[in-house]
Protein backbone atom coordinates (compact mmCIF):
# COMPACT_ATOMS: atom_id res chain seq x y z
CA UNK A 1 0.00 0.00 0.00
CA UNK A 2 1.44 3.64 -0.97
CA UNK A 3 1.06 6.55 1.14
CA UNK A 4 -0.99 8.10 -1.50
CA UNK A 5 -3.62 5.12 -1.17
CA UNK A 6 -3.61 5.01 2.62
CA UNK A 7 -4.64 8.70 2.68
CA UNK A 8 -6.98 7.95 0.04
CA UNK A 9 -8.57 5.87 2.33
CA UNK A 10 -8.39 7.84 5.20
CA UNK A 11 -10.47 10.36 3.64
CA UNK A 12 -13.13 7.99 1.90
CA UNK A 13 -13.67 6.86 5.71
CA UNK A 14 -14.29 10.40 6.79
CA UNK A 15 -11.65 10.07 9.28
CA UNK A 16 -9.36 12.29 10.62
CA UNK A 17 -5.94 11.27 11.38
CA UNK A 18 -6.38 10.88 15.07
CA UNK A 19 -9.67 8.87 14.75
CA UNK A 20 -7.91 6.58 12.51
CA UNK A 21 -4.74 6.81 14.30
CA UNK A 22 -6.95 5.46 17.71
CA UNK A 23 -8.87 2.73 15.53
CA UNK A 24 -5.33 1.26 14.40
CA UNK A 25 -3.98 1.57 18.00
CA UNK A 26 -0.81 4.47 16.31
CA UNK A 27 0.07 7.65 17.56
CA UNK A 28 -1.61 10.22 14.61
CA UNK A 29 2.23 11.58 14.19
CA UNK A 30 3.02 8.10 12.98
CA UNK A 31 -0.08 8.03 10.65
CA UNK A 32 1.08 11.20 9.05
CA UNK A 33 4.61 9.94 8.91
CA UNK A 34 2.69 6.89 6.80
CA UNK A 35 0.19 9.12 4.87
CA UNK A 36 3.69 11.67 3.79
CA UNK A 37 5.66 8.72 3.21
CA UNK A 38 8.39 8.99 5.45
CA UNK A 39 8.08 6.07 7.12
CA UNK A 40 7.16 2.81 5.63
CA UNK A 41 3.42 1.33 6.31
CA UNK A 42 4.02 -1.83 8.31
CA UNK A 43 2.06 -4.43 6.91
CA UNK A 44 0.10 -5.56 9.97
CA UNK A 45 -1.16 -1.66 9.73
CA UNK A 46 -1.92 -1.76 5.85
CA UNK A 47 -3.98 -4.77 6.40
CA UNK A 48 -6.00 -3.60 9.41
CA UNK A 49 -6.82 -0.64 7.06
CA UNK A 50 -7.70 -2.15 4.29
CA UNK A 51 -10.20 -4.50 6.14
CA UNK A 52 -11.77 -1.71 7.06
CA UNK A 53 -13.14 -0.60 3.83
CA UNK A 54 -13.51 -4.46 2.34
CA UNK A 55 -17.60 -5.63 2.93
CA UNK A 56 -18.04 -8.86 5.68
CA UNK A 57 -20.81 -11.10 4.60
CA UNK A 58 -22.38 -12.48 7.67
CA UNK A 59 -23.39 -16.30 7.44
CA UNK A 60 -26.62 -15.55 6.79
CA UNK A 61 -25.73 -13.85 3.47
CA UNK A 62 -24.13 -17.14 2.35
CA UNK A 63 -25.70 -19.68 0.56
CA UNK A 64 -24.27 -22.56 2.01
CA UNK A 65 -25.42 -25.65 -0.37
CA UNK A 66 -23.76 -23.49 -3.63
CA UNK A 67 -21.17 -22.53 -1.75
CA UNK A 68 -20.20 -26.45 -0.26
CA UNK A 69 -20.74 -27.48 -4.29
CA UNK A 70 -18.46 -24.77 -6.04
CA UNK A 71 -15.77 -24.79 -3.49
CA UNK A 72 -15.63 -28.64 -4.03
CA UNK A 73 -15.91 -28.62 -7.81
CA UNK A 74 -13.36 -25.90 -7.83
CA UNK A 75 -10.91 -28.61 -5.97
CA UNK A 76 -12.12 -30.79 -8.44
CA UNK A 77 -12.45 -33.69 -4.90
CA UNK A 78 -15.19 -36.44 -4.94
CA UNK A 79 -17.90 -35.61 -2.31
CA UNK A 80 -15.31 -38.23 0.22
CA UNK A 81 -12.00 -36.78 -0.38
CA UNK A 82 -13.75 -32.96 0.41
CA UNK A 83 -15.13 -34.61 3.39
CA UNK A 84 -11.84 -35.73 4.52
CA UNK A 85 -10.14 -32.16 3.92
CA UNK A 86 -13.40 -30.47 6.46
CA UNK A 87 -13.45 -33.64 8.94
CA UNK A 88 -17.05 -34.58 8.13
CA UNK A 89 -18.25 -37.35 6.32
CA UNK A 90 -19.24 -37.70 2.34
CA UNK A 91 -22.72 -37.65 3.65
CA UNK A 92 -22.37 -34.41 5.62
CA UNK A 93 -21.09 -33.21 2.48
CA UNK A 94 -23.97 -34.20 0.28
CA UNK A 95 -26.78 -33.03 3.00
CA UNK A 96 -24.69 -29.47 3.09
CA UNK A 97 -24.89 -29.47 -0.61
CA UNK A 98 -28.57 -30.32 -0.90
CA UNK A 99 -29.39 -28.14 1.91
CA UNK A 100 -30.71 -31.15 4.32
CA UNK A 101 -28.33 -29.80 7.40
CA UNK A 102 -26.02 -27.28 7.58
CA UNK A 103 -22.50 -27.23 8.63
CA UNK A 104 -21.86 -26.75 12.66
CA UNK A 105 -19.52 -23.76 13.10
CA UNK A 106 -16.25 -25.16 12.82
CA UNK A 107 -17.29 -26.43 9.67
CA UNK A 108 -18.55 -23.94 7.89
CA UNK A 109 -15.27 -21.88 9.42
CA UNK A 110 -13.16 -23.92 7.18
CA UNK A 111 -15.38 -23.93 4.56
CA UNK A 112 -15.15 -19.99 4.35
CA UNK A 113 -11.62 -20.32 4.52
CA UNK A 114 -10.87 -22.25 1.57
CA UNK A 115 -13.50 -19.54 -0.23
CA UNK A 116 -10.63 -16.73 0.76
CA UNK A 117 -8.01 -18.66 0.31
CA UNK A 118 -9.13 -18.85 -3.70
CA UNK A 119 -10.47 -22.13 -3.69
CA UNK A 120 -13.49 -19.96 -4.13
CA UNK A 121 -12.37 -18.09 -6.63
CA UNK A 122 -15.47 -19.14 -9.47
CA UNK A 123 -17.75 -17.79 -6.98
CA UNK A 124 -17.18 -14.14 -7.41
CA UNK A 125 -16.33 -13.53 -3.62
CA UNK A 126 -13.67 -11.00 -2.82
CA UNK A 127 -10.01 -12.23 -3.18
CA UNK A 128 -7.86 -10.89 -0.12
CA UNK A 129 -4.92 -12.12 -2.37
CA UNK A 130 -5.67 -10.45 -4.93
CA UNK A 131 -2.30 -8.20 -6.40
CA UNK A 132 0.02 -10.63 -4.45
CA UNK A 133 2.58 -12.16 -7.07
CA UNK A 134 1.60 -15.20 -8.85
CA UNK A 135 4.16 -17.54 -8.87
CA UNK A 136 2.71 -20.85 -10.31
CA UNK A 137 0.14 -22.35 -12.69
CA UNK A 138 -2.59 -24.74 -12.37
CA UNK A 139 -2.01 -25.86 -15.85
CA UNK A 140 -5.25 -28.38 -15.25
CA UNK A 141 -7.76 -25.50 -14.24
CA UNK A 142 -5.40 -22.62 -16.05
CA UNK A 143 -5.79 -20.62 -13.14
CA UNK A 144 -2.60 -18.59 -11.29
CA UNK A 145 -1.73 -19.54 -7.94
CA UNK A 146 -0.06 -16.76 -5.03
CA UNK A 147 2.39 -17.71 -3.34
CA UNK A 148 1.15 -18.30 0.28
CA UNK A 149 3.01 -18.62 3.32
CA UNK A 150 1.75 -19.51 6.86
CA UNK A 151 3.13 -18.39 9.84
CA UNK A 152 2.32 -19.70 13.24
CA UNK A 153 1.64 -18.38 16.60
CA UNK A 154 5.34 -18.73 17.88
CA UNK A 155 6.51 -16.54 14.46
CA UNK A 156 7.87 -19.13 12.36
CA UNK A 157 7.26 -18.85 8.61
CA UNK A 158 6.57 -21.37 6.31
CA UNK A 159 6.41 -21.32 2.44
CA UNK A 160 3.80 -23.14 0.23
CA UNK A 161 6.77 -24.61 -1.43
CA UNK A 162 8.35 -25.94 1.80
CA UNK A 163 4.83 -27.25 2.51
CA UNK A 164 4.43 -29.08 -0.84
CA UNK A 165 7.80 -30.28 -0.65
CA UNK A 166 6.73 -32.37 2.93
CA UNK A 167 3.59 -33.58 1.52
CA UNK A 168 2.83 -36.27 -1.24
CA UNK A 169 3.70 -34.85 -4.62
CA UNK A 170 0.32 -36.17 -6.00
CA UNK A 171 -1.99 -34.78 -3.07
CA UNK A 172 -5.13 -33.09 -4.39
CA UNK A 173 -5.55 -30.87 -1.69
CA UNK A 174 -3.95 -29.88 1.44
CA UNK A 175 -5.45 -28.21 4.54
CA UNK A 176 -2.90 -25.92 7.09
CA UNK A 177 -3.65 -25.53 10.32
CA UNK A 178 -0.98 -23.49 11.88
CA UNK A 179 -2.46 -23.70 15.73
CA UNK A 180 -2.22 -27.80 15.02
CA UNK A 181 1.16 -27.15 13.36
CA UNK A 182 -0.24 -29.55 10.82
CA UNK A 183 -0.49 -29.62 6.96
CA UNK A 184 -3.47 -32.00 6.26
CA UNK A 185 -3.61 -33.92 2.94
CA UNK A 186 -5.59 -35.86 0.55
CA UNK A 187 -5.30 -38.01 -2.18
CA UNK A 188 -8.22 -39.71 -3.25
CA UNK A 189 -9.50 -42.15 -0.56
CA UNK A 190 -6.00 -41.56 1.66
CA UNK A 191 -5.13 -38.90 3.87
CA UNK A 192 -2.28 -37.75 5.82
CA UNK A 193 -0.60 -35.15 7.84
CA UNK A 194 3.17 -33.80 8.16
CA UNK A 195 4.14 -31.18 10.81
CA UNK A 196 4.91 -27.40 9.45
CA UNK A 197 7.65 -26.36 11.91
Amino acid sequence: MTNQEFQEIRESLGLTRKELATKLDITPLLLGRYEKGSSTIPEAVAKKIEEMVTPRQTDEDLDVPTLVKKIRESLDLSLGAFGQLLGVSRTAISNYESGRSKPKEEVLKRIKELAASGAGAALDLPDPLAGLETVASDKKKGRKQPMIFVQSQFGGTISQEEVLNRIPSDAESVYIKPADNKAYWVRGKENGSVNLW
